[in-house]
């Protein structure tokens, strides 16, 4: 930004230049007509690129809360946190809206142990995107083939072979 403003300054400068050097050839106020194009010219690209970025800076200050949380599969929220060790948890009460057939959490508990409950500094029972994908590949439904194929997308960034479970590594 401060390199805008500096391109800025120095199309004012510019300007001030001609103004000044066109006032020893006739009145100040004829100088001051043919340097406001130069200024114009000079200044509008810096002018744009400012006003984008004050646009860019106020939607990256007020969506920073939700930086890297927000995601959302065909207009439904689903609320994903990160471990330290970078693996991805997604809030159960939110798959269930899109995947319905979902087993209640004590089943997924059972199921898939330490890769489904709850996740330190995060609220809700979760479920770990891998293990997700996983119980997923045993769907037939529409909606669940379509989020499954959405969440390796996506989510496990391709990072999940569909054919056998297993990593791509």
């Amino acid at each position: 930004m401060a390199k805008i403003l500096l391109q800025i300054a120095g199309a004012l400068v510019a300007a001030v230049l001609v103004a000044w050097g066109l006032t020893r050839a006739m009145h100040i106020g004829v100088a001051i007509v043919f340097a406001a194009p130069v200024f114009a010219a000079l200044a509008a690209r810096p002018i744009i690129d400012f006003i984008a970025e004050m646009n860019y800076q106020g939607k990256a200050a007020a969506l920073a809360d939700v930086q890297g949380r927000y995601w959302s599969h065909r207009g439904t929220r689903i609320d994903i946190a990160e471990d330290d060790d970078d693996a991805r948890w997604l809030l159960t009460s939110h798959v269930r809206k899109v995947v319905p057939g979902l087993p209640r959490d004590e089943v997924l508990l059972k199921q898939f142990g330490e890769r489904s409950g709850a996740v330190e500094g995060f609220d809700g029972f979760r479920i770990r995107a891998d293990a997700l994908a996983e119980f997923l590949q045993k769907s037939t439904d529409t909606p669940s083939l379509k989020f499954r194929t959405w969440l390796d997308r996506t989510v496990l960034g391709g990072s999940v072979n569909p054919r056998s479970g297993g990593s791509r590594a």
